[in-house]
């Protein structure tokens, strides 16, 4: 039985990106199953959703926008999410994506493909290959597996770059957080971390995690977004360079990973601060990843015996 979707998208103090999403969703080919839009505006002040329902409803979706009165982040507009969703799959695409017009039709096709599936997503075709010296250094310093559904020993996903030249779906331990459908049922359980507050940076890998307790992960190529990244930040750029490797290591507890994926959690990070060192304009970056390694350690000391 092909499943009913909703749609939900996560948003705060972004309308001009959340109007754009929407109107990508009002331009879809409409599957044979229910879609939801559902908003959620974690916004300091309500949003007028006046615009968005009649784009919604006028293309055949229905469509809801409730405000998150909080606690604020995006974690919790997830959960929030999934709580109210309608239906038995929740879609969840960020709000500066647009969306390939025949993407509801195939991933409604691509549930009733895979029964099994606890989660299916698809692949950003803005995200560009980078450049052989750029590869060299990503696998150098572990930031990438070298295979496209496998996170790299230090718990990083830059093997995501390779989902754009697959060629059929393919298993996967997580999904890309700007387009990540789980049935609800996998995810139904899901609560906020404690240390996903604030930008939640690794999100998407802890609810990739909880799914494929359910059952597996596959990411389809033809399910394609365009995500445009908005310049309008949650956060300082500081605070995401900290919790690009405090939260990663968090992520290694949850996955029970061996002792080695601490280590490789060092090396990777040591190569994010000889980058950003080349860069005069990322130098306010370098003491954060000093920071969350300090914290990890500490951490990591204070579990022995």
């Amino acid at each position: 039985m092909t499943p009913s979707i909703t749609v939900a998208i996560c948003t705060r103090h972004r309308p001009r990106d959340l109007r754009r999403c929407v109107e990508s969703l009002a331009r879809t080919e409409a599957p044979t199953v229910p879609v939801e839009i559902l908003v959620i505006d974690d916004g300091d002040a309500p949003l007028d959703p006046t615009h968005l329902r009649i784009l919604a409803e006028g293309h055949g979706y229905s469509f809801r926008c409730i405000h998150n009165p909080g606690p604020h982040g995006l974690v919790h507009g997830r959960v929030l999410a999934i709580r109210e969703a309608a239906g038995d799959v929740v879609l969840f695409v960020d709000d500066d994506i647009e969306m390939e017009r025949t993407y509801l039709t195939r991933l409604a096709d691509a549930y009733t493909e895979h029964p099994e599936a606890a989660g299916i997503g698809g692949v950003d075709t803005l995200t560009h290959g980078k450049r052989s010296m750029a590869k060299v250094y990503r696998r150098v310093f572990l930031l990438e597996s070298g295979k496209p559904g496998r996170l790299s020993p230090s718990g990083f996903n830059g093997s995501m770059e390779y989902w754009l030249s697959a060629t059929r779906p393919f298993e996967t331990e997580f999904l890309s957080g700007c387009n990540m459908s789980f049935r609800k049922s996998a995810v139904q359980h899901v609560t906020p971390a404690h240390w996903l507050e604030g930008y939640s940076h690794g999100e998407d890998m802890v609810l990739s995690e909880e799914a494929r307790q359910a059952g597996p992960l596959f990411a389809y190529p033809t399910l394609k977004v365009e995500h445009h990244r908005s310049p309008e930040s949650r956060v300082p750029s500081v605070k995401t360079a900290y919790t690009t490797v405090r939260n990663t290591y968090y992520l290694l507890e949850l996955r029970r990973s061996p002792w080695w994926s601490y280590s490789a959690l060092y090396w990777t990070t040591l190569g994010l601060v000889l980058k950003d060192t080349l860069k005069p304009k990322r130098w306010p970056l370098v003491p954060s990843y000093f920071r969350a390694l300090k914290d990890v350690s500490a951490d990591l000391l204070s579990r022995k015996p």
